[in-house]
């Protein structure tokens, strides 16, 4: 048997519903794959044979566990209990990036970022692996020359900067979600 119990690394809540996905392999090169989801205490168990295995554990807003190698042997009991660290997500602006922008059409990459016109300024959230983060978010705001010029609360997270203001400007987006956290990213753009 496999089991053991799944906690928050910061506070040591235990984790319910989380997916716990084993793969099994015996000295013949047989294979298993099972998988559960722990129960309000954060505990999992699963009956495997004598073998090797390995644990990947998955929960929303955490950061994914996958185990080294571990072995079970007969009759035996393999505990594995495992912390799992939030997931603090990452925050992109993918629009406008370096190069030339001409009335938000990106002509040409350059070492600097460039808009003549308007443009739309586009953001993406998303976590290590680049899976979508937009449902943990509460709100984006964007930011001119440290003025708050929009607040977005639904994808897609943009905001179109059709102003005229000639010059070296600061773009920043604060990414708010919905545990209270702030993500930002910052960009230097010359607005022609």
């Amino acid at each position: 048997m496999v089991c053991g119990y799944i906690t928050e690394a910061d506070t040591g809540i235990p984790l319910g519903d989380a997916q716990v996905y084993l793969e099994w392999q015996d000295e013949y090169y047989n294979t298993l794959d099972n998988e559960t989801m722990t129960d309000q205490s954060g505990f999992y168990s699963m009956n495997v044979a004598a073998g090797e295995t390995h644990l990947e554990i998955d929960k929303r807003e955490y950061q994914s566990y996958s185990s080294y190698r571990n072995d079970v042997c007969s009759d035996g009991v393999l505990w594995q209990n495992i912390s799992l660290e939030k997931e603090l997500f990452q925050v992109e602006i993918q629009k406008p990036l370096q190069a030339v922008y001409i009335n938000n059409n990106r002509i040409i990459p350059h070492s600097t970022c460039i808009v003549l016109g308007a443009i739309d300024i586009e953001v993406l959230t998303h976590d290590f692996w680049y899976r979508s983060q937009n449902d943990n978010v509460e709100r984006v705001e964007f930011y001119i020359d440290g003025n708050l010029k929009s607040t977005v609360y639904t994808e897609p997270f943009s905001w179109a900067w059709d102003e005229t203001s000639a010059g070296m400007h600061e773009l920043k987006v604060i990414v708010y979600d919905t545990a209270g956290n702030t993500f930002e990213e910052i960009r230097s753009v010359l607005h022609l």
